[in-house]
């Protein structure tokens, strides 16, 4: 199994964030826009948007899965695409 490294990036810009030198508490900045935060605010929002990520991957399978067979109805609403200021580079 190969390993994989999941980078943070900024939500508008999709660069990744470089540490802020010599910050209190450490903090992350986007060097194209400048938006800043802790370093737990940032992975805190990452988390969330690699959460949603997956989930959205898990009820598209389903809902495959559920298309191919008569007996299978699937009724879950769509999760929605929600706007973060950090994200993940997983792919939607």
């Amino acid at each position: 199994m190969a390993d994989t490294h999941t980078q943070i990036l900024c939500g508008a810009d999709k660069v990744p964030l470089k540490p802020v030198a010599n910050s209190n508490p450490e903090s992350w900045r986007c060097p194209v826009c400048g938006i800043t935060d802790t370093r737990e605010n940032v992975l805190r929002e990452a988390q969330e948007h690699a959460k949603e990520v997956v989930a959205r991957g898990f009820q598209s399978a389903l809902r495959k899965g559920a298309s191919g067979h008569s007996g299978l109805k699937f009724t879950g609403k769509v999760i929605p695409k929600r706007q973060h200021r950090f994200i993940t580079d997983l792919k939607d």
